[in-house]
């Protein structure tokens, strides 16, 4: 049985990998075949521990599209600080 977070890193890394398993049962099966008892199965951890970090499969779901938006949004950032995009034609000519 896995040990309970007790730190805010742990509690941030066990946050982190819930987030992985949901993703990963996302891709595999459509969003309204998923339980949140399905994730916490596959966690092997308590429905009840799953609710603490999320309260609903809307919530985890939500926070997934951030953590992704966030992602996509800092591997852009790195883009266009390493291109020149001086001008309007610049950015329209760019290959980011």
């Amino acid at each position: 049985m896995p040990r309970r977070a007790m730190t805010d890193a742990a509690k941030q890394e066990k946050s982190n990998a819930i987030l992985d398993k949901a993703a990963t049962m996302f891709l595999q099966y459509d969003y309204d075949k998923i339980r949140m008892s399905d994730i916490a199965k596959e966690m092997g951890i308590s429905n009840g521990i799953l609710f603490v970090y999320f309260k609903s499969k809307e919530t985890l779901f939500f926070m997934l599209l951030l953590r992704e938006y966030n992602a996509r949004f800092s591997r852009l950032i790195l883009r266009l600080q390493n291109t020149d995009i001086s001008t309007v034609d610049k950015i329209l000519r760019s290959s980011f």
